[in-house]
């Protein structure tokens, strides 16, 4: 129960059981959320969710590759078809790290983390992009709206060696679906959001320097999962009592 990907499951797969109910009391972090979508993915939802088998990221193997705990598929009140995609944290004091950067393949002379301008003038000097010919840089600059040149341009070095760096993939990859023209994915907006504990506080730094780099953008939000349930008592929804108690007696106790 100490994981996070459980805690995901149980924060969520209860309440998406019911989703008319799970619609109302979802609204209260993701306003524009009519109604699940049903009708996609397995009744509305994934768990373990990549754009699996198209992989716009290119970095998929059989042991790795950019993931988000969960995606929910969902209508909006005009009825758009959008995707949200949810990373979820329990008691992780951060967020996974560049490989590129910490790899012993890595040639300092070649690959320049120290020059974020360096790197968008020439992708290539980044590891992921020249070695392992991953297309995060490549999905970065095609998305000027999610990750404004300017911002980035606000950090001498590469700001993705850190912490940054798994927020960055999962919001690439949100990108890379909404920008995909396979009918896979007909989803109009593609969302992506941070879910943690709410006595997990040492994510939050982070959290505020990512959306610094995306200059607000409202295709990422954060919240506590202490939100959601208190909205679930507030409604007093039947079908979701029981759960609403276990799991404040699980994770909040």
């Amino acid at each position: 129960m100490a994981s996070s990907q459980a805690a995901c499951a149980n924060l969520f797969v209860p309440l998406l059981q019911y989703p008319d109910e799970a619609a109302r009391v979802l609204r209260v972090v993701k306003p524009d959320l009519q109604s699940i979508a049903v009708d996609m993915l397995d009744s509305g939802f994934a768990l373990e969710f990549w754009d699996e088998p198209d992989n716009a990221l290119n970095d998929h193997t059989p042991v790795s590759g950019t993931d988000t705990d969960i995606a929910i598929a969902y209508y909006t009140e005009h009825g758009k078809l959008n995707l949200w995609l949810i990373e979820h944290k329990l008691t992780e004091h951060g967020f996974t790290t560049c490989g590129g950067y910490r790899s012993r393949r890595r040639n300092r002379r070649t690959h320049r983390c120290d020059s974020v301008a360096e790197i968008l003038a020439n992708r290539r000097l980044c590891y992921y992009d020249s070695v392992s010919d991953y297309r995060y840089w490549k999905i970065t600059q095609a998305n000027p709206q999610v990750f404004p040149a300017e911002n980035l341009a606000t950090r001498a070095e590469c700001p993705f060696q850190g912490g940054l760096n798994q927020l960055w993939r999962n919001q690439l990859m949100a990108a890379a679906i909404e920008s995909s023209t396979s009918p896979r994915w007909p989803f109009e907006a593609v969302y992506f959001s941070v879910v943690h504990h709410p006595g997990n506080h040492a994510l939050h730094s982070t959290i505020e320097r990512f959306r610094g780099l995306t200059g607000g953008s409202t295709r990422f939000l954060s919240f506590s999962s202490e939100v959601i349930v208190n909205r679930a008592d507030e409604l007093a929804l039947a079908p979701l009592r029981s759960w609403v108690s276990w799991y404040r007696e699980m994770y909040f106790s």
